[in-house]
């Protein structure tokens, strides 16, 4: 009897538990979108909601100082201004410009100073150490002690210049502003790329170079076919992040120079900041900010598209 007691309260509980097996199964399967919901729908708070009102307000000519005057909607007006701004124009030629210097300089000196650290030289140690810091400093205290440093009256750079007897110069003024302006942006992001090429250089195996020393290869070829197929993928991750800061420059440059003299150093991000909290225009600033977004899809896209196609291809 005891037997069938025990057969029977198997049985029973079997039973019970068949249709709690699926649902168990079915959340084992889903826990991880049950986990991460959260963060996906802060996410899409914070993202999805503010493009698709920028986006509404793109087509609207809405000025923020007159609350009163209702909105008209306009549908691409605001789009087809663009052909006639002359100052959005120069604002483009402005960001191409300090792009393409903070990009072309951060590559090639990124990729000599990671060289030169994995050569093992003396005193390599003590600059592995300190070449992050930049990187930790706020890039608006980064800005304002540049200009403080870059200051033709009383900055430490001119003084420095004229202790050694050669004149100083307005670092700030209409023909260094932007060369300035591009200093400080790479000397505060530069150990970014510094250590992606750090990293990418030190995961190359030795056994490639003593091969090619074997086989007697010089060095340049030894650099043309080893070391540069494999930093491929690290001059791409740099490209992506690098040219999507220098799109949307703005927090270094505004507590340098305010987007001047005049607009000498007034990138995208600085025209649409003085559209739309200096003229309040809401509605063409929004219009702006897709045009940044539509531009840095654009350039950066087929960046990304290659990189995860690359790395498809690697994995097979």
């Amino acid at each position: 009897m005891l037997f069938c007691h025990r057969i029977g309260g198997r049985a029973f509980t079997s039973f019970l538990l068949k249709p709690v097996e699926p649902a168990r199964l079915f959340l084992e399967r889903r826990v991880h979108w049950v986990l991460i919901a959260p963060a996906v729908i802060l996410l899409a708070a914070l993202t999805l909601y503010p493009f698709a009102y920028a986006l509404r307000l793109s087509l609207f000519r809405y000025n923020l100082a007159r609350p009163w005057v209702e909105r008209s909607f306009l549908g691409l007006g605001n789009f087809l201004d663009f052909f006639s701004d002359d100052l959005l124009r120069e604002a483009i030629i402005v960001t191409l410009k300090f792009g393409l210097a903070t990009v072309t300089i951060e590559i090639v000196i990124g990729f000599l100073v990671a060289w030169l650290l994995n050569q093992k030289l003396w005193g390599t140690g003590v600059f592995r150490t300190i070449y992050l810091l930049p990187m930790m400093v706020v890039p608006v205290v980064s800005g304002l002690t540049w200009r403080l440093m870059l200051n033709d009256s009383y900055g430490i750079v001119n003084w420095t210049l004229e202790s050694v007897g050669i004149s100083p110069q307005v670092w700030l003024g209409p023909d260094w502003a932007l060369p300035s302006v591009v200093f400080a942006e790479v000397w505060q992001w530069l150990p970014f790329s510094i250590l992606i090429f750090m990293v990418t250089l030190a995961a190359i195996p030795r056994e490639y170079y003593e091969a090619a020393s074997v086989d007697g290869a010089s060095r340049w070829k030894t650099f043309r076919l080893i070391t540069l197929p494999n930093l491929r993928w690290a001059v791409i991750i740099v490209l992506i992040f690098k040219l999507s800061d220098a799109i949307k420059a703005f927090d270094v440059i505004y507590s340098m120079t305010g987007g001047g003299p005049g607009t000498a150093t007034q990138t995208l991000a600085l025209y649409i900041h003085r559209i739309g909290f200096t003229h309040w225009e809401m509605g063409y600033a929004s219009a702006l900010s897709l045009l940044i977004l539509f531009v840095s899809l654009v350039i950066i896209f087929p960046l990304i598209r290659r990189a995860d196609l690359g790395g498809q291809q690697k994995e097979a």
